[in-house]
């Protein structure tokens, strides 16, 4: 279970927003809510780590300068755990360090975007890549709830 951007608890969610500035947490988490998505926010990589344990979102947008765990730990992740989420990755920085391209592979996440975002473009960009993610062509595997008695797969966890 997690903290979704109401403060409630869910066990699913469609959309994680990982950022660690509120004022950006709460304009992104507005904008997916109000595109219709379920939508969790992580406040840095290691929360975003925790919620991707649990579940895989259909689409996530992802800071990259964030404490404890930044975004490319968060990238190497999912790149290691959940690879067909990288296409589904928005991937938002202030920074203008051409390295961070550099770190960051364009072709394997959905786009690159540097802040401040045009809120229309990221409204655009979330609905194309939501509506890829329901595509028949991409199999995005149930999202289901695991309780600490079982494993991600849903069986029992040995003792």
């Amino acid at each position: 279970m997690r903290q979704t951007q109401n403060g409630g608890m869910d066990s699913a969610c469609e959309c994680l927003v990982v950022e660690d500035d509120h004022p950006t947490q709460s304009l992104l988490s507005t904008i997916c809510t109000r595109l219709g998505l379920q939508t969790v926010v992580a406040e840095d990589g290691a929360h975003a780590i925790e919620v991707l344990r649990v579940n895989e979102p259909h689409i996530m947008l992802l800071d990259l300068l964030m404490p404890r765990v930044d975004g490319f730990e968060v990238l190497d992740f999912v790149r290691a755990t959940h690879p067909i989420l990288l296409k589904r990755i928005i991937v938002l920085t202030a920074s203008n360090d051409p390295r961070f391209m550099t770190r960051v592979d364009e072709k394997s996440i959905w786009r690159f975007m540097r802040k401040p975002v045009d809120i229309e473009e990221l409204s655009e960009e979330i609905v194309a890549c939501r509506a890829a993610s329901m595509t028949a062509n991409y199999r995005h595997p149930p999202l289901r709830s695991v309780s600490p008695l079982t494993d991600r797969s849903g069986r029992a966890r040995a003792k």
